[in-house]
């Protein structure tokens, strides 16, 4: 059996110029198998006469294992057409038959893999198909160069699920399919699937004699996989997910071309049309007002099962263009899968990610693409010129506290940010302005250095510094200050508790946002230590009993929205950070936020990302650890210092000491008081929340705690324009009232800050302020 093993691969973009990785995927068939003598490969190159960066490996030691079919580019046809032309002209009736995308890497001894698996399969006529993993390239790769893929392992099972009919655009009305990480341990036993897809399928070779491609579909993109589904499973064929990884794919069109360019003619778009029309008549779908003519025998569906079976098996409606819950999870049960939210939220990053490079979806040397392709959203500026109008008003709050380095120090950090905003709306004459002042507050800051508290302003120092250098693109040197600065952040808590919490979380946005837009994920990993040191302090100061990581299953509804702790903001950019790096010592540090952080566990925001990484199939997320280091995993982070300490006598969290600080009496301020020091302040931007409100007050004096708060809408959770502030003093009170009644934005509308004044007694109606003006308005008047 095993001596007429086959692997095919063929190019599955049929474009004009070759896949150029489609060497490497040869390459790397033959080099990881364990019997590469026994396999027979098959191409059909699509290609111009100018196309040689698709044959710059020496392939010699397997030339005679390789079939090829040379096909002019202009003679391309899409996908459908190029696979019929593999199976019409190359196959040879081996005994097994591997479908693969032409950009693929492979585990070592993937031949063996794929018998052994399929071998496990319980059926008598079964198929192993799956999505499979994912690896990258560098964006400066180069064809002919040592490859260089970079593989994303992962220990999860992805599963073939149901996703959505057609899309926005309703270019067709084909059922788009998706895979979700499973948590189950499958124990090398194919797990059953409900769809076949055309990136991998691995079966015996009497499938190509079963179900042939159909030669008819030309151009077809989207109906392919679904249509063949239909056929093969009402053909008596099963369709099983790999118990572990056998084959990775490149998800990114940026190094091949995409075959849409040579679909130029309005009888190429009607041949297109009428492939469409064929799958509709083999599926029973009305499109877009009619019924259409099933194909006939070979290419129809097959005569052991029905199309109801299937569509009762698959759970999905063909006809009513309708997913059942069976679809959606792929025929497992609810708790195989994170919640299917968290998927739609990770989807939308990842379209937005995929937005800003268009060559990564619409293919190599693509500037632009149809409509019909795909929806690119449109993103407004409202929220710019509101983040620009929030910053504007911080600097206007600092500059009315007088000089010193804290203060320049601010000042250079709000100018920073400013000039940043400025750059992402192309004002690039206002950017310069901003980054100019920033540079100069930052230069009196270090004529100016305060006598305490030095290790908080020297790392708020380099934090200022760092956001100005991202600003004027110098990410090198903003880097390595960044590394001094989180250190600094790291002893300044130490010696200060909390108080320095906004300098570390300042730092770890900053380290962030300078290797995202470096493209650096590599550069995370040295700050690893430091990472470790930052956990560690934090927990001493506001850590709880350790927990286990939620396990949030599709079932989870999805967390409310609400404010958050500036201890949850910290954690939550740095868990982005340790995911973005990849490596699991870093994903052990975010297997440690959840488990020792209980406002990680609250934290509406950081369950969503849980949510997402559980989805994502991350780290084992949902697996328990056992946070000690005593048995168990636990990566690095587990079995370091750390590790070792004893768990706290008593729970401790920060609302709970806040709650029983007030409650006691023990600060100043624990009873709210509608007094002369309460401030009304009217006209404020959408997005203001109450972290921003104390940051823009509390320049000018004491706040009581809790004391700054932004009214939010309950349906939209977007602030109505109003605020209050209860200063502790009236001086204080009297001050922000001086300098920011009357601040003006730039749309003519202004800041309206003013004593709220008593509480109205029963009968007389609503205050002033709840009656002023329209939801959300800024300033309509001044009083």
């Amino acid at each position: 059996m095993f001596s007429k093993l086959r692997g095919f691969t063929y190019n599955a973009d049929p474009s004009k110029v070759s896949d150029s990785r489609c060497q490497y995927t040869i390459q790397d068939l033959f080099q990881k198998a364990k019997r590469p003598e026994r396999i027979f490969v098959g191409v059909c190159f699509q290609v111009a006469p100018s196309d040689d960066d698709s044959f710059l490996l020496d392939l010699g030691a397997w030339s005679s294992r390789i079939r090829t079919y040379f096909l002019h580019h202009t003679e391309a046809r899409g996908p459908c057409y190029a696979r019929t032309l593999i199976q019409q002209e190359l196959f040879r009736n081996e005994d097994f038959y591997f479908q693969i995308d032409s950009h693929m890497r492979f585990v070592q001894d993937w031949d063996v893999a794929c018998l052994e698996q399929l071998a496990n399969c319980d059926s008598k006529k079964p198929i192993l198909t799956t999505y499979g993993g994912s690896y990258t390239l560098p964006k400066d790769y180069m064809p002919g160069a040592p490859d260089c893929a970079e593989i994303a392992a992962s220990r999860a099972v992805p599963i073939l699920c149901a996703d959505t009919f057609g899309d926005a655009n309703k270019d067709d009305p084909f059922l788009r399919i998706k895979t979700r990480q499973s948590r189950t341990d499958f124990r090398d036993i194919p797990p059953p699937a409900l769809f076949w897809t055309a990136r991998f399928a691995f079966s015996r070779g009497d499938v190509v004699r079963d179900t042939p491609y159909d030669p008819n579909l030309e151009y077809l993109f989207f109906g392919e996989e679904i249509a063949m589904s239909a056929r093969l499973w009402t053909g008596g064929w099963d369709f099983f997910h790999p118990a572990s990884e056998i084959a990775y794919h490149l998800g990114s069109r940026a190094h091949r071309y995409w075959f849409r360019e040579v679909q130029t003619t309005a009888e190429q778009i009607q041949q297109e049309t009428r492939a469409k029309y064929r799958v509709c008549g083999l599926l029973g779908t009305r499109w877009p007002d009619r019924l259409h003519a099933p194909p006939e025998a070979p290419f129809g569906l097959g005569t052991k099962r029905t199309l109801a079976e299937y569509q009762g098996f698959a759970g999905v409606d063909f006809a009513a263009l309708r997913v059942l819950e069976r679809g959606h999870l792929g025929g497992q049960g609810q708790d195989t899968f994170a919640p299917l939210w968290a998927d739609a939220d990770r989807d939308k990053i990842m379209l937005t990610n995929q937005m800003k490079d268009v060559q990564s979806w619409a293919g190599k040397g693509s500037k632009e693409v149809s409509k019909a392709e795909v929806v690119v959203p449109q993103v407004s500026t409202q929220a710019s010129e509101q983040a620009k109008d929030i910053a504007r008003l911080r600097i206007h709050s600092l500059r009315a506290q007088g000089e010193g380095g804290v203060v320049d120090v601010e000042l250079a950090k709000a100018f920073a940010e400013l000039g940043q905003l400025e750059e992402g709306s192309g004002n690039s004459g206002a950017a310069a302005a901003a980054l100019e002042q920033g540079l100069r507050h930052l230069a009196r800051a270090r004529e100016e250095p305060p006598d305490e508290k030095q290790e908080i302003f020297e790392a708020s120092l380099a934090s200022a510094e760092a956001s100005l250098r991202i600003s004027l693109r110098e990410f090198a040197t903003a880097k390595a200050l960044l590394k001094g600065a989180l250190k600094s952040s790291v002893a300044a808590l130490d010696n200060h508790g909390l108080e320095a919490l906004h300098v570390a979380h300042s730092i770890v946005d900053a380290i962030h946002t300078s290797h995202e837009r470096t493209d650096d994920r590599k550069g995370l990993q040295s700050y690893h230590h430091n990472f470790e040191a930052l956990l560690q302090v934090l927990w001493k100061l506001v850590g709880s009993e350790p927990a286990e990581v939620p396990k949030l299953t599709a079932a989870s509804p999805p967390p409310e929205d609400g404010s958050e702790s500036d201890v949850a903001r910290l954690l939550h950019r740095l868990v982005l950070v340790c995911v973005a790096t990849g490596r699991e010592k870093d994903m052990a540090l975010v297997k440690t936020v959840f488990q020792r952080f209980r406002v990680a566990r609250e934290s509406p925001a950081l369950l969503r990302l849980l949510a997402m990484l559980q989805s994502a199939g991350k780290g084992g997320m949902a697996m328990q650890m056992d946070p000690y280091g005593r048995g168990g995993g636990g990566g690095d982070y587990g079995k370091g210092s750390y590790g070792k300490q004893e768990p706290p006598q008593a729970p401790k969290e920060a609302k709970g000491l806040l709650r029983t600080l007030l409650s006691n009496e023990a600060i100043p301020g624990g009873k709210w008081n509608n007094d002369d020091n309460t401030l009304f302040v009217g006209g404020l931007p959408e997005d203001m929340t109450n972290l921003e409100m104390y940051q823009i007050f509390a320049p000018f004096g004491p706040i009581a705690p809790r004391g700054a708060t932004a009214l939010l809408d309950k349906e939209s959770g977007k602030c109505t324009g109003i605020g209050f502030v209860n200063f502790m003093e009236k001086d204080s009170a009297e001050k922000a009232i001086r300098i920011l009644n009357g601040y003006a934005f730039l749309d003519g509308s202004w800041l309206t800050v003013k004593k709220k004044g008593p509480p109205k007694s029963k009968g007389e109606g609503k205050s002033e302020e709840k009656g002023s003006g329209k939801k959300g308005d800024k300033g309509k008047g001044r009083s």
